[in-house]
């Protein structure tokens, strides 16, 4: 039993010591103005390219990946902003337009979806990082999503990346 105990806690604190090492080599990257997580719509992976035009690959010989815009979603991520600002449209009758034409290949839009998008930041080119963090409450056995300070956030515009104006972002 103590041999359990002791591997048990060796175990804790080398998971520990990854999850550490994982957000470092995250936060790296995203200093770094690569892809880290999902994206959002509009919006996919490209490989970055150095000046020579050769694509830069990381430790690991994978090819390092960028934000870029999406040539198949950004139409639809530039509807979303000219109905709901030209067109006076609510959030509700936006899901069921985007679920009537399959964006994204998704019947799944939701109004809480087509409002996240709204005011998601990325629309105007500002990429937002570490914004929340997910902790483990071991009494209730539940996952909870936690705000991070914004001291700790890692934020970078790229005025290229705006898929609509400033002027018609919510």
């Amino acid at each position: 039993e103590a041999l359990i105990t002791i591997y048990g806690l060796l175990s804790r604190l080398f998971l520990k010591g990854l999850r550490e090492k994982v957000l470092r080599g995250m936060k790296g990257a995203a200093r770094r103005r690569t892809v880290v997580g999902m994206l959002s719509l509009g919006f996919t992976r490209c490989p970055l390219v150095d000046e020579h035009g050769n694509i830069v690959q990381g430790p690991d010989g994978r090819p390092t990946n960028v934000p870029c815009i999406d040539p198949h979603t950004s139409s639809d991520r530039r509807l979303l902003f000219e109905l709901f600002v030209d067109k006076c449209w609510s959030t509700y009758q936006i899901a069921r337009e985007f679920n009537r034409r399959q964006v994204d290949s998704s019947e799944g839009w939701t109004v809480g979806a087509i409002r996240n998008l709204l005011w998601s930041p990325s629309a105007i080119g500002v990429f937002v990082w570490n914004r929340t963090r997910n902790e483990f409450d071991p009494e209730s056995q539940i996952w909870r999503r936690h705000k991070n300070p914004r001291s700790e956030w890692v934020v970078y515009y790229d005025p290229e990346l705006a898929l609509v104006p400033l002027k018609d972002w919510c």
